[in-house]
């Protein structure tokens, strides 16, 4: 059994830290939260790599090298691969949620999940943080929906949105790591307060629109400012079937930011 703490500036740099220091993803691991951070101390997980990736990953290791001499993906491919989820695929319909694993190109194993009794732990979960914040909310939840997700409304909600999203972002990813560790549900569960996702999509198609015009005029590349991967993958699929546009990100987390380019 292979174990590694790893540490970040909060709980979900910390797992994305021991995630690539294990060269795995979430599906691969167990994760007990060690401490969840503040402003003087840095948040901390123990992550247990399951047993049978901890015997596959020589194997892993080998097939990584012989990759290396391969032809490399082109950058729309390898944008949405930087910008995607770790979560499993699912599919949710009336209330219940198949999680799909893809195990070859001809193979996909399928679990079903009651998605009430995921959301109820998620909904579990909010409603400590927000008594411990001494904050009057209503939550309510979705599980009909692609992604299930949960929606908190009240007043002065601005400490769970945090500067751009950034406390949203934190608060959805611990949230889904709680869930998982309660429930094994490995899909994703949306957060959203005050309806900041749909005004922040709004804003941010907006802003996409006004660059690519400006680019398709000036033919000139266009540095946007560093945002999350949501926000970026946002931007992304706005704007992958304008002409003479393409994207790519560049730099690292949490300072990873977009390109748009002017393309013939």
């Amino acid at each position: 059994m292979k174990q590694i703490e790893a540490t970040g500036k909060n709980i979900e740099k910390a797992i994305e830290n021991g995630l690539k220091e294990l060269n795995t993803t979430m599906e691969n691991v167990d994760i007990k939260i060690l401490n969840e951070g503040g402003l003087l101390k840095k948040a901390k997980v123990l992550i247990t790599l399951n047993e049978e990736e901890l015997e596959s990953s020589n194997a892993k290791f080998e097939d990584d090298k012989v990759e290396e001499t391969k032809e490399t993906k082109t950058d729309e491919e390898q944008n949405l691969e930087d910008d995607s989820t770790d979560f499993e695929e699912h599919i949710c319909e009336n209330g219940v949620c198949r999680v799909v694993k893809k195990e070859s190109k001809t193979a996909k194993k399928e679990t079903e999940i009651d998605l009430e009794k995921v959301v109820s732990v998620a909904e579990e979960f909010l409603n400590g943080l927000v008594y411990i914040l001494n904050l009057q909310v209503n939550i309510e939840h979705n599980t009909t929906e692609k992604l299930p997700y949960v929606k908190v409304t009240g007043d002065d909600l601005g400490v769970l949105i945090g500067y751009r999203g950034d406390a949203l972002e934190a608060i959805q990813n611990l949230m889904n790591v709680v869930v998982f560790n309660k429930t094994g549900f490995k899909g994703k569960i949306i957060l959203d307060v005050e309806n900041y996702r749909e005004k922040r999509i709004s804003t941010l198609c907006e802003l996409a629109d006004r660059i690519s015009k400006q680019v398709l005029k000036n033919k000139k590349s266009f540095k946007l400012e560093p945002m999350n991967s949501y926000e970026r993958r946002i931007i992304h699929s706005h704007l992958q079937n304008v002409e003479h546009i393409s994207t790519h990100s560049e730099g690292k987390e949490p300072n990873r930011f977009l390109i748009v380019d002017y393309v013939e």
